[in-house]
């Protein structure tokens, strides 16, 4: 629905971050990407990403995957 996607739009910013975070060999960018794959529409790709990101394919909501998206990168922000 249409605050699905706003909550997408805000997480398409992290697009350059995930890159960065991929590049570093870090999974969470990897989960990043494979989550915006997802609400794409991109299965193959977002499975992908998931890989690299050594998680498995979310099937909940997208807005769900963002928030243990976001929790998972607060997590890493404060270690």
């Amino acid at each position: 629905g249409r605050g699905v996607r706003g909550r997408g739009g805000a997480v398409r910013g992290w697009w350059g971050a995930a890159d960065d975070a991929v590049r570093r060999g870090e999974a969470l960018g990897g989960w990043v990407h494979a989550g915006l794959h997802r609400e794409e529409g991109d299965l193959g790709n977002a499975g992908y990403w998931y890989r690299l990101g050594g998680r498995r394919m979310a099937r909940g909501s997208a807005a769900a995957e963002y928030r243990a998206i976001a929790a998972g990168l607060l997590r890493a922000g404060s270690e």
